[in-house]
């Protein structure tokens, strides 16, 4: 069951890296920066160009509504290599990677390198889990330190020696996906606690109770303090609108509670068909001994994670990347039972030649992939940045959100180092920019400045920038913070950041 750390067992872990790489490619092809991406890597670069460490911002506004640590990890690529999307794709990359190596090794421990192996492809080659590599998200990460929470589970489970301090290494994976995402971690110690029990082993399930309290150190200290240094501003975000809001679904619509449940059935093709022949070999006793252990913890971890995710009232497709493994687990059993022989030499002799064949044949199909853009990925934003980097050389030190969404305005700070202004805080006071500063319009359409007003600025097809008048002409159309509508003759200007 021990797999030994040695290149001659490295196609456990290499091989679903492999494909990983090759699923991923596409999605790097073309410079669009998906939903949210440039947002979170400009407050990950600012904890670094500022020095915002404990707290977040976005722009000159504190940002409360995630844990720092995804940030602090992924702001250092990116301050290290520069704000481009190709740092930010190959840090979900190498997080996305972490996540199959630690799938196929969880497996390995328990139920042999094969179904190791397999379950490592089956993750790999799990569209939903792969495609997303394109894009900034924290839950890959996330996702890391539940697998490391497992696997030191498992390990101790098998060794006498290592369950002794079980609880220091769960607890500390445990409190560091807290400091990721919040709360969602705290799940790992229901599910390992039955599962040892599943497995008969009660006395090491007990040893999970100082592990809840070493999860709570380390993530408790940043909560504590944010809440010290910022009260109620904190809790009501980070607690309320973040977590109490979302999962009772004040603020929208909730899905149903078979949300996720349809869209497995929907997406997770052709590997529901390997998930569901497995489940029904487990539950007629067909599955192999030695594959029983990693059936229970997979049956554990996906029954109560759906149930868990499903009770949430915001679903959201990436919140199944940690459930993802253990549905990988349950096809990388079936998949290594039903191998035969003369299969398993055959991938063994010819892995290193089946993994370069399918990472090339990605990349012919990446470097096909016409690019895609949004509407205002469209917009000529490079000479905006040339504008800018040109007058900061001048003294410039101050922009303003004229009309930009919170999205363009996060690419202005990652590519010139200035956030530019929101004119409206989180408590929606109005603070307008004084004369002379420098506004920035972006398809703003009827919001845009007066004629007169960009005659005097500079434009680049429906960018506009301008120099802040003295007094507000009566006839200036302004955008309305609520979205709704152009206000005139009235000082309201922009958009609180979300």
């Amino acid at each position: 069951m021990t797999p030994g750390w040695t290149i001659r067992r490295a196609w456990v872990w290499l091989a679903p890296m492999a494909v990983l790489v090759a699923m991923s490619l596409p999605g790097f092809a073309g410079p669009r920066w998906p939903v949210d991406t440039g947002w979170y890597a400009g407050i990950a670069l600012q904890v670094y160009r500022d020095g915002h460490w404990w707290t977040l911002h976005a722009g000159e506004l504190p940002y409360f509504n995630k844990p720092p640590l995804g940030f602090w990890l992924h702001g250092f690529a990116l301050w290290l290599l520069g704000g481009e999307l190709w740092v930010i794709r190959a840090s979900m990359l190498l997080a996305a990677a972490a996540c199959v190596g630690l799938t196929a090794q969880i497996a390995n421990r328990l139920a042999g390198r094969w179904a190791g192996c397999c379950s490592g492809l089956v993750l790999a080659a799990t569209v939903e889990f792969s495609r997303n590599t394109d894009r900034f998200r924290l839950d890959y990460l996330h996702t890391v330190f539940i697998l490391l929470a497992l696997l030191a589970v498992v390990y101790a489970a098998g060794d006498d020696r290592r369950s002794r301090i079980l609880w220091l290494p769960v607890g500390l994976a445990i409190g560091l996906a807290l400091m990721t995402k919040p709360i969602a971690a705290l799940l790992i110690v229901p599910v390992a606690a039955l599962w040892l029990l599943w497995i008969g082993q009660p006395r090491r399930a007990r040893q999970l109770i100082p592990a809840v309290g070493v999860a709570l150190l380390v993530a408790g200290a940043w909560h504590m303090g944010m809440y010290l240094e910022h009260g109620r501003d904190f809790t009501a975000v980070f607690f309320q609108s973040q977590a109490f809001d979302r999962a009772i679904g004040l603020d929208f619509a909730p899905e149903p509670s078979w949300w996720y449940a349809r869209h497995v059935g929907q997406t997770y093709w052709p590997w529901l068909v390997t998930l569901v022949l497995s489940v029904v070999a487990f539950a007629r006793g067909r599955t192999h001994d030695r594959h029983r252990p990693l059936m229970k913890l997979a049956l554990l971890f996906a029954a109560l994670g759906v149930l868990g995710l499903s009770a949430f009232a915001d679903k959201r497709e990436h919140y199944l990347f940690p459930i993802y493994p253990a549905m990988a687990w349950m096809s990388g059993v079936w998949i290594a039972s039903v191998m035969s022989l003369h299969a398993r030499r055959f991938v063994l002799a010819r892995w290193p030649s089946l993994a370069a064949a399918a990472v090339s044949l990605s990349l012919v199909l990446t470097l096909a992939v016409k690019p895609r853009f949004t509407p205002s990925q469209k917009l000529p934003w490079h000479e905006l940045y040339a504008f800018i980097a040109s007058a900061r050389q001048d003294g410039l030190h101050e922009i303003w959100n004229g009309q930009l969404s919170y999205q363009d305005a996060a690419m202005v700070y990652t590519k010139t180092g200035l956030w530019p202004r929101a004119t409206r805080g989180p408590d929606g006071r109005l603070t307008l920019p004084p004369p002379g500063a420098m506004v920035i319009y972006a398809d703003a359409g009827e919001t845009r400045p007066p004629n007169a007003a960009i005659k005097n600025g500079y434009w680049w097809d429906r960018i506009v920038v301008i120099a802040w008048p003295d007094e507000l002409p009566p006839e200036w159309s302004l955008g309305d913070p609520a979205g709704d509508r152009p206000v005139r003759g009235q000082s309201v200007l922009g958009a609180s950041s979300p």
